[in-house]
Formats: structure tokens, sequence, C-alpha cells
């Protein structure tokens, strides 16, 4: 991925917050924060979060301008570089993983940060989503062969079940 580590949402009254910040990215060197508002990026104002996403997404070493409100603090703004990096997804903080998203790699992460054990406190807070099969395979880890995992119902009313 290249840009500069920060997954926004859209929030009440038109906001966009930051929603998730990766630590070792250009955002999070800088001091980006979890619950900052975002004002402009680029000096574009008027963004849902894909438009803002977009203008942090591009080729590496483009410039970003992240202006924020912060609560409390009032507006800040950071200028930093994008850069390659792969997103943090999954990570470990007193004793709850926390999954940031779905993707290919999230079964083996989570399990590396369990470390063996059979019992986890699993954070999902700000879980965008991402690739339901990884959810799939997580649950397989935990749960017992033939337990249900999920259900999903098409459009057309056809369902179909996933199980350990």
């Amino acid at each position: 991925v290249t840009g500069v580590g920060v997954t926004l949402s859209n929030g009440e009254g038109g906001n966009v917050k930051i929603v998730g910040v990766q630590k070792d990215g250009p955002a999070g060197s800088k001091g980006v924060k979890e619950g900052d508002v975002v004002v402009s990026v680029n000096g574009f104002t008027s963004l849902d979060a894909d438009g803002f996403a977009n203008q942090c997404r591009g080729e590496v070493g483009g410039r970003v301008v992240l202006t924020v409100n912060r609560p409390g603090e009032g507006e800040k703004e950071f200028i930093m570089e994008r850069r390659k990096f792969t997103p943090m997804t999954v990570y470990s903080e007193g004793g709850v993983v926390r999954v940031k998203s779905w993707d290919g790699n999230t079964v083996e992460r989570v399990v590396e940060e369990v470390g063996g054990g059979k019992s986890l406190v699993l954070d999902l807070t700000g879980n965008p989503g991402g690739l339901m099969t990884a959810g799939v395979d997580l649950a397989n880890e935990f749960l017992e062969s033939g337990d249900g995992i999920v259900r999903v119902v098409d459009k057309t009313g056809v369902a179909r079940e996933e199980r350990g």
C-alpha cells in the first residue's frame, strides 16, 4: 500500500474521522491520532472518507498536507510524504488482540499474537470489514469442528452457511 497510514470513516454531521493510524506509517510518526476529525487533505475540504483517502494515496514521495481538528486542542496541520508500507491490521495491546481490518494474512497474525493460547479477547472496534473468508478461517482456529460460523443470504433468498 502507498499512502500515509490512516483509516477514515464517515461520521455524524458529515464529519470524517480518523479511526485508525498505522503507528509506523507517515501519519503515525507525525502524531496523527485516532479520533482526529479531518478538516482538509491537500486543500480539499468537502470530501467524504473515500475522497479524503484518495488524496492520501498516490505516488511514493508525494506530499500530503493533512489538517485535523483534535477534540480539546483545535486544528493541527501535518505535512508528510506518502510511502509504501504493509498495513498493520492486527496488533495486541494489554492482552487484547485488535483486528483493524481483514486481509489474507489476518488469521496468521492473530494466531501469532495469541501465541498458542486458545482463548482471547478480540477487539473489532473501528473495523470496517474485509475478507469474510479471513473471518471464517480465524473462527476455525478457536471453534470446534462443525460449529456454524456465518450464514449468508443473497438477494434472491439463497442461503449459504460456513462451518468450522
